[in-house]
């Protein structure tokens, strides 16, 4: 336990290194932008989402909005329509079947970026909204040398003790993110605001092998880029540039959501695995031995010395990355996230990993069958 715990710390303080190393974008040059948005079942949140990009700072007339409609079976085709008959710059492009073997969600993104026209792409989520400044901030980060931008995604303001958990553990995990690009690592991005270059995602041949995974047209893609280009990737640290999406509404659809997340996890490149490998260890271990430590607790001293230290380095982390995201207000629900992440973290893990999980109304395992 003690062992996983020093890899764990090792692999935060890189973390904490990488995030110090970041620095603001300065890129001046407009390129052209194709904003492409995966929809299916979308027709309650399209609209709110389309009119924060539509009333974007960024000149008109360099970039595109392509909504992918996968299959819906409501209204979001008529809503997109009604919006595209006043903005000639939003296209609907439709997907009515996904070849066998191909995840839906990296089949509607593959079909945006062929039917996109510009040089960088930048995906989004439909129950997003976003800043007036976000594709202006995007596009400062685009010098000659970066093929991928990774954004930030925030929640809402939250409302209880639950949306808290689900904000603290989503900043948890683009702290991460954007601590391991600092360092020259790629280990986990967004969906809901990655950019890259149209020409770094034929480079690398798209998702390649990782097609069939059914998540991952974030993380999966954005390690591509990173073990098979010399393109730079840089994190997004502008607050101009953050997304901000919805919680989840039930515990049941958080546990749902952070299976499906995991399930790519398998699937991750050598680099970052054994930090991976030593946290779960050490989550298992946790959730293990702390009820016995309760039970017992002047037995188990090590256990709760090591508990402890676990602690002290996450607070320390969560508090510098929090910061330098703007989002110490978060830091109020850091306590109740410390107690139960090794547990749904591990769950999510089994499940993600061999189970079954429920997205978009149908059931899938980690990978599409042929």
């Amino acid at each position: 336990m003690a062992g996983a715990l020093g890899a764990y710390g090792y692999g935060l303080w890189r973390v904490i290194h990488g995030l110090q190393r970041l620095k603001p974008g300065t890129n001046h040059w407009q390129h052209t932008v194709s904003v492409i948005i995966p929809a299916r079942n979308e027709a309650a949140s399209i609209r709110r989402c389309l009119e924060g990009i539509i009333t974007q700072d960024y000149p008109q007339y360099l970039y595109e909005v392509i909504v992918v409609n996968d299959r819906s079976t409501d209204d979001t085709a008529s809503v997109v329509e009604k919006i595209c008959a006043g903005n000639p710059h939003i296209r609907l492009v439709a997907v009515d079947r996904v070849p066998a073997g191909v995840a839906p969600k990296k089949h509607a993104v593959s079909v945006g970026v062929e039917q996109a026209l510009a040089q960088i792409i930048v995906t989004t989520d439909a129950d997003c909204t976003h800043p007036k400044g976000w594709l202006s901030g995007i596009n400062r980060e685009f010098a000659p040398d970066v093929g991928v931008v990774v954004g930030h995604t925030i929640y809402r303001d939250p409302q209880n003790w639950f949306e808290g958990l689900q904000s603290i553990d989503y900043l948890s995990h683009r702290i991460v993110g954007a601590g391991t690009i600092g360092e020259g690592e790629a280990l986990n991005s967004t969906a809901s605001n990655l950019a890259y270059r149209k020409s770094v995602f034929r480079e690398v041949g798209g998702f390649g092998e990782a097609g069939s995974v059914v998540s991952g047209d974030d993380d999966l893609f954005l390690q591509r880029v990173h073990t098979k280009s010399s393109w730079r990737i840089v994190a997004a640290t502008a607050p101009e540039t953050f997304v901000r999406t919805e919680p989840v509404a039930s515990q049941a659809d958080f546990l749902r959501q952070r299976a499906r997340w995991a399930s790519k996890a398998t699937h991750y490149h050598t680099g970052v695995l054994p930090f991976l490998i030593a946290t779960f260890i050490l989550f298992v271990l946790i959730v293990v031995t702390l009820p016995i430590a309760v039970a017992r607790p002047k037995r188990w001293l090590g256990v709760w010395a090591i508990l402890a230290a676990k602690a002290g380095i996450d607070y320390w982390v969560m508090k510098r990355g929090a910061e330098r995201f703007g989002q110490t207000k978060l830091m109020k629900y850091f306590w109740i996230g410390e107690l139960l992440h090794p547990f749904y973290t591990v769950a999510a893990v089994i499940w993600g990993v061999s189970g079954r999980f429920t997205w978009k109304g149908a059931s899938y395992r980690r990978n599409v069958s042929p």
